[in-house]
């Protein structure tokens, strides 16, 4: 039996990641758990799941997480979540945190040598250099938990590195992808967080409208698997039934399909190199008929655009977009711009970077804060 450590356990990866340990009682156990700030879905979690310990990124809950643990499971011991994340009995500790702020526990997690399944985004797009050094000197392991990562984790298995010619990532077009320019002007946020497709929270589902959440799945390619964005190709593909491909040199195009139910690669990050149920039935493509590609519309989708030309800079780059787009996406939520002011405002953040690497992590932070200043005053606030 498998010890698990969820951190950001009540959204929406770590919902799902906690449905998959309960179809599969004999195989995993939640040892540990950790959120921002919902501390009444923490509780739910003690309650249900009884876990050896709890964590809360707010440290001014925590008194009360503390008291009313009393009453829900006084067996359950409060710890910092970075001393979540660093459990010595912890076999896989998944990081489903939203933002740069999963950093911190994902440095924690590969430094104890743990295997880290990382559902951030914005960690692994900032820092994946710097992380995927600590894995090889302390022995951690770092497992993609996005769905067209974990394909091309799986994709990777049947050819070696000089094999490969190029990778394939699949992109629904979020939910205005029949929108033209002037449609897209009269968004809300009401509209830009339902997904016609995938269920995920609302960053990613906002981010996923704007094409930036597959920007940061190329930038995010290249960190996992060790490849310039020359290698890494974006494919529209509105059913979302291949979610990645890998060519290879002697013609071949290895893909893995199946339903677009994050289900899926929550539970094989977990698992792997095993697979057990997930409670997602197996693909029919019968179901579907046809199915549609075509190439992303650049001019429509700036913000993947912008992330190629992140790429090109530096790392620099990279991590100001992601903290550009994390400020104008909650401006966005927030009422405060619009739809199409979100790419302009990452525009104004990739194109002042400087080019090149951060050095280490505090650089990696210092870029971050420095640029979510800088956007909020071009915004206005």
């Amino acid at each position: 039996m498998k010890n698990v450590v969820i951190l950001g356990a009540t959204g929406s990866i770590g919902s799902q990641a906690l449905d998959y340990i309960k179809l599969n009682p004999t195989k995993f156990r939640l040892l540990g758990a950790t959120c921002g700030k919902d501390i009444f879905g923490l509780l739910r979690i003690a309650k249900e799941f009884s876990p050896n310990y709890v964590g809360i990124g707010d440290e001014s809950l925590v008194p009360v997480l503390t008291e009313e643990l009393k009453k829900v499971n006084p067996d359950v011991e409060v710890l910092p979540p970075e001393s979540v994340a660093a459990l010595g009995a912890a076999d896989v500790v998944l990081s489903a945190v939203v933002g740069i702020g999963g950093l911190t526990c994902a440095v924690k997690a590969l430094e104890a040598g743990k295997k880290l399944a990382l559902a951030n985004k914005e960690v692994i797009v900032t820092s994946g250099r710097l992380l995927k050094n600590i894995a090889k000197k302390s022995g951690g392991e770092l497992i993609p938990v996005d769905s067209e990562h974990s394909a091309i984790f799986q994709c990777l298995k049947l050819g070696g590195e000089k094999e490969l010619s190029s990778v394939t990532l699949t992109a629904s077009g979020g939910a205005f992808r029949d929108f033209d320019q002037k449609m897209l002007e009269t968004v809300t946020p009401e509209m830009a967080t339902t997904h016609p497709v995938w269920k995920m929270g609302k960053k990613v589902t906002v981010d996923s409208a704007t094409l930036m959440n597959k920007g940061l799945e190329v930038v995010e390619a290249a960190r996992f698997f060790d490849l310039p964005a020359s290698k890494i190709k974006v494919l529209m593909h509105r059913e979302s039934v291949i979610h990645g491909m890998a060519s290879f040199t002697d013609g071949s195009v290895v893909a893995v399909l199946g339903k677009p139910d994050m289900r899926v690669p929550i539970g094989l990050s977990l698992s792997w190199p095993e697979r057990f149920e997930t409670g997602v039935r197996p693909l029919d493509l019968s179901d579907y008929g046809e199915l549609h590609f075509s190439k992303p519309d650049f001019e429509k989708y700036r913000s993947l655009r912008l992330a190629y030309e992140a790429e090109d800079k530096g790392e620099i780059a990279v991590i100001a977009m992601s903290a550009a787009d994390e400020v104008a996406v909650k401006l966005f939520l927030d009422g405060k711009i619009s739809f199409t002011d979100i790419p302009k405002l990452v525009s104004v953040a990739v194109e002042s970077a400087e080019t090149g690497n951060a050095a280490d992590f505090n650089d990696v932070l210092s870029i971050d804060r420095y640029t979510r200043e800088y956007i909020l005053k071009k915004a206005g606030f």
